[in-house]
Parts: C-alpha cells; structure tokens; sequence
C-alpha cells in the first residue's frame, strides 16, 4: 500500500506469482473442479483478462503452480544435499527433503502431486509431460552416477521408475497414517531404495 491509500502497482513477476499463490489457495479449499477463472481474478483483485494474459486457463494456472512446486522442491534437493559423498547419506538426505515437504504441505502435496490429475492436452499437455519425464530423469541421472558401467540403461530406467513410484505411494501412506513419524518413513524408503540399488553398485552381482 503506498502512502496515499493506493496499492502499489506489481510487477509482471509478482504478478504471475500472485496468481498462482490464489489459485492454489483456492484449488486446496474449493477444489480444482470448483474453481473458475472468475474466482481466481477475484480473489487476487484483477480482472478474468488478466489472469488469462499471465496464465491462458486454470490448467495453465494449474501447470504454473506444479513447475513452481518442482523448482522449490529442486532446490531444497540442492541445499540438503550440499556436501554430501556419502551414498547412503545422500539417499537419506533426499528422502527427508521429499517427506519434509508433504508433512509441511500436505494439502498443496495432494493438490500437485496426490494423483487427482488435471486432464492436460495439446501444448499443456506437453508441459506437464516434460515436468514428470524431468522428475523421473532426476532419478535416472542420479542411479547413472552411482552404478557400476556395465549396468544397462534399461535397468539403471526401471530402477528409476520403481523408486519414483515408490515416493509418491508412500508418501500417500505417510499421510494416512498419521502415527508414523517422517522419521520413520524416511528409513524405510532409504532401507528400501538402497536394497533395490545396492546390487547395482560396484562390488554387486552382475545386472
């Protein structure tokens, strides 16, 4: 607010960012289907042209705060694994990063990650598949690293797709069982990604 009453102007940035911030709002308290354009423009105090103009469509509102979510989400990977050589450690240290996340945000982990899809296609669509295959090859990029040469990219892709799954699975399980601690969930999926990775490794049988 300036100092004679009227609101400061926001950049294009901040704007974009307000909007996204108001519909996730909305998406967590209404639901996505609930929610118009209209209850977004709103609530941020703009006019439905102006949510379209930065946005297209709830979709891309939708899309927009997803893309957001993994680029916070890669950088606290970044942050908590700074420093780290350890393998085990590593896998312990991501893992308390992605449950973090959910028992701090369950809400906005169901909205974006929960497996309520919003059905996305032609150039949205395309978005939101580079943002999943961009996920999994986090995962793919990361077993390369650790594995010994000889083991086959298929292997090093379905090891990727049984820990990527296995995430999301169990962080659902975390939030429906809310007297299991992160502790606890953290060492049970370390426990389980390194028996899946372990054989891989330099020194383990042949793949």
């Amino acid at each position: 607010m300036q100092a004679d009453g009227r609101r400061a102007r926001l950049t294009a940035a901040e704007r974009a960012e307000q909007l996204i911030d108001v519909a996730e709002a909305l998406f967590i308290t209404k639901g996505y289907d609930r929610t118009s354009i209209g209850d977004v423009a709103t609530a941020a105090g703009v006019s439905r042209p102006v949510v379209y103009e930065y946005h297209g469509s709830k979709e891309g509102l939708y899309l927009a705060a997803l893309e957001r979510a993994k680029r916070r989400l890669a950088d606290d990977y970044t942050a908590a694994l700074a420093g780290l050589r350890d393998r085990e450690t590593i896998l312990r240290a991501a893992a308390d990063v992605w449950f973090s996340f959910v028992e701090r945000d369950p809400e906005r982990w169901v909205l974006l990650y929960g497996g309520s899809a919003v059905p996305l296609t032609g150039e949205l669509g395309d978005r939101l598949a580079a943002v999943n295959a961009n996920g999994l090859g986090y995962y793919v990029r990361a077993i390369r690293r650790w594995v010994r040469p000889d083991v086959s990219a298929r292997t090093v892709e379905v090891t990727a797709h049984l820990i990527f799954g296995a995430a999301h699975q169990l962080a659902q399980w975390f939030l429906d069982n809310p007297d299991v601690t992160r502790g606890e969930v953290v060492d049970r999926f370390a426990q389980f990604c390194w028996a899946g990775m372990a054989p891989l490794l330099p020194g383990g049988p042949d793949a």
